[in-house]
């Protein structure tokens, strides 16, 4: 399991699918009560957020011959209350080609400043 979504009608969106696949997209638009996201030794948990998001951050690998590959570098767990913003950073790394979950470091910063310093513009999803 990636993560569940306990919305406040207390109907729950669950997403099941693997690292590659977090589409937080397709999370139905309505009152979101709180958010887990479980890793093999942990639960992220977050609860009674103005705004809650999830963002896969991709890197691109250019050879020299132009040929480019993504891949994942960080998944972000990122919840909002007024300007406080609360997010935990997941490494993934690779180990024989296949994605593995590395550190997780946990920061409070500001609303505007979440993503290195600069604000999500799109994708957020409202708590209740």
């Amino acid at each position: 399991m990636a993560y569940k979504v306990y919305f406040s009608d207390n109907s729950v969106y669950e997403n099941t699918n693997s690292i590659e696949n977090l589409d937080w997209r397709f999370v139905p638009n309505k009152p979101i009560k709180k958010v887990e996201y479980s890793l093999p030794n942990e639960t992220i948990v977050l609860e009674d957020f103005d705004e809650y998001i999830i963002i896969t951050e991709y890197l691109i690998d250019i050879y020299g011959n132009f040929k480019v590959t993504n891949k994942i570098g960080k998944i972000f767990v990122v919840g909002s209350k007024g300007n406080l913003v609360i997010a935990y950073e997941i490494s993934i790394e690779i180990t024989d080609g296949k994605y593995k979950y590395g550190d997780v470091k946990k920061y409070e910063c500001p609303r505007g400043k979440e993503f290195y310093g600069r604000p999500i513009l799109n994708g957020w999803k409202g708590g209740e």
